[in-house]
């Protein structure tokens, strides 16, 4: 006679036994395995072309034709390269006369609109408050002209679409206008960013500039601050029109705003908070939160909006997060659309100093401090 065998499928306490078993593996996974991981199964991407550069690159600025960027390499100055090839068409000796025996730091940089003048600022040594900003015609490689700053470390330049203006602001938590006809420097006024007002949650740094954008028509400037905030002014007379605020508030978390990104369009803003490695995506208008940017395991480090929309790029910064963190060189693209990542670029050796696009959107080029840049081909 033969003995059929019970079937344990319809045993309850076997079912059970098996739903806790796999629920316990799934949650010791998540604790104990770090995300690096999982990246294989991601979709990633190689460099298409990666140039060595003599020493750790900072800040790039794409010409508005697209043919060429331009390099801050520390101890160097600015190195202009052709994209096709990374070929070197001119060095500018940006801060060469600085006081110091450190070696100079470029750490701003900003094309003018018609791709004749470039606008550099240079320091000494990472925590010099004295500068120097210069303004180089492209064809020469010569100085047109240059202003000394002192007490202002400016890390964020731009030029009006009209190209008669170039604002600045960083470290020095006041904003800077140039009126720059005729290949000169001359300044119009300077503005605090903002009064420094205690906050209740003593959360942030002060009001150093994080973000400096001109309108399309040049008729405003907009200025992004530490302290979570967007103020615009006027062009030319630096009137105050309006002031935004509650972006790492009203999105998710009360915080500083390191980092801070606008689409072309001004409708969308990215925000990477001091603490955080994610940064939080919403709409400009109302600081409404949309979705998290998140896979790098330091800090996100830089972000550029694709133009045209549609991606937005994230670099791993300097700073690993956590107590299970990794050193992180990858880059990541996120979808505007509902926030998924679509793509990893690795191939950096350290962490990332700066993304830019090309006008078209099709290439992504990254400097990292490994001292190299890397062209990447997206499609």
């Amino acid at each position: 006679m033969t003995r059929s065998r019970p079937n344990v499928w319809k045993n309850p306490t076997f079912i059970f036994s098996v739903i806790f078993l796999v629920i316990i593996a799934v949650v010791l996974t998540i604790l104990f395995v770090p995300p690096r991981a999982f990246k294989a199964f991601e979709r990633s991407l190689s460099p298409a072309q990666s140039w060595n550069i003599s020493a750790s690159s900072g800040p790039l600025v794409m010409s508005p034709d697209g043919p060429s960027v331009a390099v801050g390499v520390r101890g160097r100055g600015v190195e202009l390269r052709l994209i096709k090839d990374g070929a070197i068409s001119a060095t500018l000796a940006t801060g060469a006369d600085l006081p110091g025996s450190e070696p100079v730091v470029v750490t701003a940089l900003a094309f003018s609109p018609d791709g004749a003048y470039i606008a550099s600022m240079s320091t000494k040594g990472p925590n010099s408050f004295y500068g120097v900003l210069q303004l180089w015609r492209v064809d020469s490689g010569a100085m047109a002209a240059e202003e000394g700053l002192e007490g202002d470390r400016l890390t964020e330049v731009a030029f009006s679409p009209d190209g008669a203006w170039l604002a600045a602001g960083g470290a020095g938590r006041k904003v800077l206008l140039w009126s720059t006809q005729g290949g000169s420097l001359t300044l119009s006024w300077t503005i605090p960013a903002r009064p420094e007002v205690p906050r209740p949650d003593s959360c942030c740094k002060g009001s150093y500039i994080v973000l400096i954008r001109f309108s399309p028509d040049s008729g405003e400037l907009v200025v992004g601050s530490a302290d979570d905030t967007l103020l615009t002014f006027r062009i030319p007379s630096g009137e105050q029109i309006s002031l935004e605020e509650g972006f790492t508030n009203d999105m998710v978390i009360r915080g500083s705003a390191e980092i801070m990104a606008l689409s072309d369009n001004g409708k969308y803003i990215a925000v990477r908070q001091s603490g955080s490695s994610s940064a939080y995506f919403g709409k400009r208008e109302g600081a409404v939160y949309m979705f998290d940017l998140w896979g790098h395991s330091s800090e996100t480090g830089v972000l550029a909006f694709r133009p045209g929309g549609g991606l937005i790029a994230g670099g791993a910064g300097e700073r690993i997060m956590g107590e299970y963190g990794e050193p992180d060189s990858s880059i990541l693209l996120w979808r505007l659309s509902d926030g998924k990542q679509q793509l990893r670029l690795n191939g950096h050796g350290s962490y990332i100093t700066d993304l830019v696009w090309t006008p078209d959107g099709e290439q992504l080029i990254s400097s990292s401090a490994d001292s190299t840049v890397r062209v990447w081909e997206i499609r």
